[in-house]
């Protein structure tokens, strides 16, 4: 990685009430809100979790207020079914405004197989409705970033566009093989959007500068947010010239990075090349995973940690608190030990 954004910009942790990855922000009727999914397992260094032995996937609504603090509002409906089905729930929810009307993009896995598709919907009274899938040739469908400047268009990839509306693809003659991480938004007389590349786990970012039609003019240098494996952003927009990025750690802890416009510039000048790795990221999760009260993502964060305080609070946590399945629960608290007395 050429940098790392949090050597930068200080990130601000999301205080949700539970676990949360993936997260978007809409506003209505003047108001900003925030969707938090919810998964039921926890990462840490490319090894999961699972906390009952069901894989779903829920989103949260909340109010943003001032300084981020926000306001628990409701669950969001998702998908019904079995409990077999692999990640039940709308994934990666990508929301945008078109014709002062607020969509979302989301992906439906439909079972252990791993398919899945798109499904498109309105965002009226905080509710999620008016959802239709949209289906191509491909098994499977992810990742399509909707584009604020033309409604019902999205990049389909960085070498495609696809029209929502009768799910048509058109080339866009771009070389760059990368995947949509967040809406492409307007920035001065281009577009914006930041795409991800993964290799072997490892999530690797790029600031991508496009003109009028899609074609990319820039590319940043690729970066991390935190130097961790597993980090993904859903959403990026700007707030009074701010520019605030919505991501997360492992699957599990959230943050909102701002940046003004002058280190856009910067980004796409090269001018950010300190990759020196923080070495206590996994310090700093697990102490964010206490703050939320998110025990289970607190118990696998502590895993990677070497406090004798942090380690001390999570064998209490993993004993008393977490809901993993049992042998996990064995697992986590033999390693906590092991370190502990080391």
């Amino acid at each position: 990685m050429k940098f790392i954004l949090s050597n930068y910009t200080t990130p601000i942790l999301l205080r949700t009430n539970e676990s949360s990855c993936n997260c978007s922000t809409f506003i209505e009727n003047g108001k900003r809100y925030l969707i938090s999914r919810n998964v039921s397992y926890s990462i840490v260094k490319d090894k999961s979790f699972l906390y009952d032995g069901k894989w779903h996937t829920k989103n949260f609504l909340y109010e943003i207020k001032d300084n981020y603090d926000l306001s628990f509002i409701k669950e969001l409906e998702t998908i019904n079914g079995s409990n077999n089905c692999r990640f039940f729930g709308y994934e990666d929810i990508r929301t945008i405004n078109w014709n002062n009307q607020n969509y979302f993009l989301c992906t439906k896995v439909h079972g252990n197989d791993d398919t899945g598709t798109m499904c498109i919907g309105e965002i009226k009274n905080c509710s999620l409705t008016n959802i239709k899938e949209l289906k191509t040739q491909n098994r499977r469908e992810k990742n399509w970033a909707p584009i604020e400047n033309e409604p019902f268009n999205a990049l389909y990839s960085q070498d495609k566009k696809i029209n929502l509306n009768d799910v048509k693809l058109y080339s866009l003659s771009n070389d760059f093989k990368a995947s949509g991480s967040t809406p492409v938004i307007k920035f001065n007389s281009y577009n914006l959007a930041i795409v991800h590349i993964r290799n072997k786990n490892v999530y690797q970012h790029y600031f991508v500068l496009y003109d009028c039609d899609y074609k990319i003019i820039k590319v940043s240098e690729p970066f991390s947010f935190f130097g961790n494996n597993t980090e993904f952003c859903c959403d990026m927009k700007f707030n009074n010239n701010v520019l605030e990025i919505f991501m997360s750690v492992n699957d599990g802890i959230s943050y909102v990075f701002r940046l003004p416009e002058t280190m856009i510039f910067e980004i796409f000048e090269n001018k950010l090349t300190n990759s020196v790795c923080n070495n206590d990221i996994f310090e700093k999760f697990f102490e964010d995973a206490v703050k939320i009260q998110a025990w289970n993502v607190a118990a696998v964060q502590a895993l990677a940690v070497n406090k004798k305080e942090n380690l001390e609070t999570a064998i209490e946590i993993n004993h008393e608190k977490t809901t993993l399945n049992l042998q996990h629960k064995k697992e986590i608290q033999r390693v906590l030990l092991t370190k502990y007395y080391s």
